[in-house]
């Protein structure tokens, strides 16, 4: 055992921490190596705790201390031999020593510690955890609140306490082990009064008698401070009970219920006094206050709790008290904001309404609206009502779709990065109010489509009766076509989307006029909505037309209008309603027109937008890709050398060569030369790690769509079988589709592949059966297999010997074992041995007498042993034709004339194989359909043997 160096003195530890702060980087480089061997030196971690506890050590020496501790502590806690149950008692006293801690980021950092420590230690080893905080809670909000002169360290001591106590429910609320949710649910029990009270408290001090006068004192301050505190403890603790809340017997429920009625009224209450703050024409400065900065952090927490609780559980969300007050509150938010400039609305908490409150807001809304549907309700009631969805429908079209000046500004600025974010379908909808929206209206039609389609439907009317003529206009009909995209399951019936493309969308489209890009990229994006959804059209050609005319460069159009176009075409050609036929005719000008795209491209997010299209093509084409391989094939090497392309963009390259050889089949000639380079390419240093399977899978397809190339002075993927069999024999982990290749070599030119590496193979071979796990030996014995059956012994016979291949497989049968004395690879050597022996019986006998020099042991003996488990292991083999297989193996061994075979016949194993064969032989034929009444006969065997 290994013994427990000394630990370092409390100077050394000060004197190295003080190194590891230094700029000079040897000396700091010096001291983490010397923290790192003092790591496991017993009670290490008290000494750092006491040079961060002592005030008058420089600030950045006391920072890397509690950094030190935090790090690296919680990892050396259960060492109990250098850390016994005096010593955690001593630094768990310590780190409330830190509760009146004037340097935030030492404090921050000290709680997170508590929380790592009280992960481990609560409730077993430290089961007063809750009663100290409290205590400490308790004696300092007293101190600050029932005192007429509270003293400044009690309010610094009650933030600092709150504050350990919020790490630490943050710590335990994600805990799964019974023992320390059962802990923490005590915790919680012990603490939700208390800090109820408090958080009570802290917010009718803050918002009692709040002006623009006293905004920014401190006093102000530390009360939106402790009540924000408070409030984030107890949504932790309340969150965790609301999580458990649907188990039957639960006891929880009703203090949920109550704290979040006391939430929803402390929300009103900060909302609106944050919002007259601003209506009030605060300067510039108050809004940067730290006091207003925390006020609009405490009200985006009630939004977060709120969201995290209905999200949990929707249906019980809107049950809660005062829920439809909060979600109709929020909802008269979203209106006000609607009628504010862009300027008001802003992703900063220094504008009245901060993105983050609005977004929160329409998700609230979107959520709860679907519970309250009518085919929700149980009685004729509405909560919502036809002129409501009417009138939230149009807010949405005519305001919050619009796009704003920021957007056109980024569209302008970054076009490419623009149309990713606008066409994400993560969950980052939920961070931007038009996306919001969007998801609102897809909600509202959904749930009261009886109200919200006819209003869409008039609304549509209106606009292609009335062309826009102006800027504004068109923004508007934008924001229109944008709410049908997102409503077109519920609008196919009713549009006439062949009437609106003939009379409307196609001169749109064509339209030269730079405004009217923005309505053409809408659509773009609308037809490959229409098609995605499933809606049938007759107006096919007409599509195809106008999305082939805007992926081009043309007057009017920029490189968003494009890549929507090419997004769109692929969702028309991938939807149900593709038709073939009609949209062959385009291809000549699509293919081109997305390559020039792809050579336009500049980010690689754009380019793998512009593939992912060509890919769907190219799979929808098929045999019609064949007239422009050329043309593909030249833009993906153009692509694939530019120094820039990452591993996703080469990796979507990939897919359009595998793509394109599988459409083309018999007419992929040309694209060998190319794949085989990307192959090569693929295993070189830097890609082989992330882009190895990738080129197997072309590698394989590749293989799969070939000809036998007849004339050798043309290039093909026979250059890269050296490459094929050192994979086989070295890349364990790829053993199952590198045997599928070389089954596809020896498939396509068995005689080639023989002729070229013989040896090599056989050496891969009796590598694979060394070293492989028994699923890939079994997939090696199948290739060996299969190359015995199509070539003739004279190419596998010698390589099989020189490279001990054979004898070793001959030695594993006799011994009756293999690499995981498994009788499955042994069955597998078998039916290999008697495909060779059907092959060329003399040389398979004249394998066995040579295998003798190699394994030291007489021929005799060897071909005895192979008899004997030849016989014993038939019983293994249980598919019929390996049955047969065998069978006819033995005749053809008895034809040899070889003395051990012959001598072996007397003993009637031969015999017993034949009988067993013939009689299932037998049995077969006679279950045959319509030979019930017929005779099965079965011919008698003979064998004639001459010696």
């Amino acid at each position: 055992m290994q013994a427990i160096p000394d630990p370092p003195s409390l100077q050394q530890v000060f004197q190295v921490i003080t190194d590891a702060a230094s700029q000079n980087f040897v000396v700091a480089q010096a001291a983490s190596t010397t923290l790192d061997s003092y790591k496991g030196t017993p009670g290490f971690y008290q000494s750092v705790q006491l040079v961060a506890l002592e005030r008058n050590l420089p600030l950045d020496v006391r920072k890397m201390a509690i950094f030190q501790f935090k790090n690296g502590v919680p990892g050396q806690w259960r060492r109990g031999q250098l850390y016994p149950e005096s010593i955690k008692q001593n630094i768990r006293a310590r780190m409330f020593g830190f509760f009146d801690e004037p340097d935030d980021i030492i404090a921050q950092t000290n709680a997170i510690a508590v929380a790592k420590i009280c992960r481990i230690d609560y409730p077993r080893y430290w089961p007063d955890l809750g009663t100290q905080l409290l205590e400490v809670i308790t004696t300092n909000s007293q101190a600050v609140y029932a005192s007429a002169d509270p003293n400044p360290n009690s309010c610094l001591a009650l933030r600092r306490s709150l504050t350990v106590l919020n790490q630490v429910m943050k710590e335990l609320s994600s805990g799964k082990v019974p023992t320390l949710t059962a802990g923490f649910q005590v915790l919680i029990q012990q603490l939700h009064e208390p800090l109820l009270a408090l958080f009570n408290k802290a917010s009718e001090v803050f918002a009692n008698g709040l002006t623009l006068e006293n905004l920014a004192c401190d006093d102000k301050l530390n009360h939106i401070r402790i009540s924000h505190l408070s409030f984030k403890c107890l949504v932790k603790g309340v969150t965790f009970l609301w999580q458990r809340s649907r188990v039957k017997g639960f006891e929880g429920s009703e203090a949920v219920r109550a704290f979040f009625e006391v939430a929803v009224d402390r929300f009103f209450n900060f909302s609106n006094l944050r919002i007259g703050l601003f209506q009030q024409n605060i300067n510039p400065n108050l809004i940067n206050s730290p006091t207003q900065s925390h006020l609009a952090r405490h009200v985006r927490t009630y939004g977060k709790y709120f969201r995290k609780t209905q999200v949990f559980s929707v249906a019980r969300f809107v049950k809660l008290p005062k829920c439809q007050e909060l979600v109709f509150y929020y909802w008269d938010k979203v209106v006000q904001v609607s009628n504010l400039p862009t300027a008001a609305i802003q992703d900063s908490d220094q504008v009245i309404y901060p993105i983050r409150f609005i977004t929160q807001a329409l998700s609230i809304f979107k959520d709860s609206v679907a519970q309250w549907s009518p085919s929700r309700q149980s009685d004729d009631s509405a909560i919502l009502n036809k002129g409501f969805v009417e009138e939230a429908v149009q807010l949405i079209i005519t305001r919050l779709l619009l796009l704003d000046e920021e957007d056109l500004e980024k569209w302008s600025e970054d076009p490419e990065e623009w149309i990713n974010i606008e066409e994400s379908d993560s969950d980052a909808w939920e961070f931007g109010v038009r996306p919001c929206a969007e998801r609102v209206l897809m909600t509202l039609s959904n749930q009261y489509g009886d109200y919200v389609t006819p209003l869409i439907s008039s609304y549509l009317g209106q606009v292609v009766a009335n062309p826009a003529t102006d800027f504004p206009s068109i923004l508007r009909k934008e924001a229109l076509y944008c709410a049908v995209g997102r409503c077109a399951h519920r609008l196919r019936d009713i549009t006439g989307f062949d009437g609106w493309i003939s009379q409307s969308l196609t001169a749109e489209a064509l339209d030269p006029n730079p405004n009217y890009r923005i309505v053409k990229r809408r659509i773009a994006w609308l037809f490959g909505r229409w098609f995605a959804e499933g809606n049938a059209t007759d107006s096919r050609a007409k599509v195809y037309e106008v999305l082939v005319h805007l992926i081009q460069t043309e007057e009017g159009s920029d490189a968003v209008v494009r890549l929507t176009a090419a997004t769109a075409l692929k969702d028309c050609v991938n939807s149900v309603s593709f038709d073939g036929p009609t949209f062959f005719p385009y291809m000549p000008i699509a293919v081109p027109a997305l390559l020039n795209l792809l050579g336009s491209a500049e980010s690689q997010d754009a380019k793998k937008r512009v593939l992912r299209s060509l890919n769907v093509i190219i799979e929808a084409a098929r045999e019609q890709i064949v007239p422009l391989l050329g043309d593909i094939i030249n833009a993906i090497t153009v692509l694939w050398q530019q120094p820039d392309a990452d591993i996703p963009l080469r990796a979507e390259m990939m897919t359009t060569v595998s793509n394109l050889v599988r459409s083309s089949k018999e007419h992929s000639a040309p694209m060998s030369p190319v794949a085989a380079i990307l192959i090569r390419e693929c295993f070189s240093p830097g890609l082989d790690v992330q882009m190895d399977e990738d080129a197997i899978e072309l590698w394989l397809i590749v293989l799969r769509n070939s000809l036998r190339n007849l004339n050798p002075a043309v290039p093909d993927l026979f250059e890269l079988l050296p490459s094929a069999i050192g994979l086989l024999g070295s890349n364990l982990d790829l053993l199952g589709p590198i045997c599928q290749i070389m089954e596809s070599y020896i498939l396509l030119d068995c005689p080639r592949v023989l002729q070229m590496q013989a040896l090599p193979l056989h050496k891969a071979f009796l590598e694979v059966y060394q070293r492989a796990l028994l699923t890939n030996i079994k997939d090696m014995l199948s290739v060996a297999n299969l190359m015995v059956q199509l070539a003739p012994s004279s190419l596998w016979a010698e390589a099989m010997h020189t490279s001990q291949f054979f004898a070793k497989l001959l030695a594993s049968l006799i011994e009756d074992k293999s690499k995981n004395d498994n009788t499955l690879v042994l069955v597998e050597v078998i039916n290999l041995f008697a495909r060779m022996i059907l092959q060329d019986s003399a040389v398979f006998v004249q394998l066995v007498v040579l295998s003798s020099d190699v394994l030291g042991k007489p021929a005799d003996y060897l071909m005895n042993g192979f008899l004997d488990q030849w016989w014993a292991k038939f019983d293994n083999i249980v598919d019929a034709p390996r049955r047969k297989l065998v069978a006819l193996a033995t005749a053809e061994l008895l034809a040899t004339g070889n003395s051990e075979i012959i001598d072996r016949i007397s003993s009637s194993e031969a015999f017993n194989i034949w009988l067993d064969v013939l009689g299932e032989l037998k049995e077969a034929m006679s279950q045959r359909p319509g030979d019930d009444e017929q005779e099965c006969v079965v011919p008698p065997v003979i064998i004639r043997c001459e010696v």
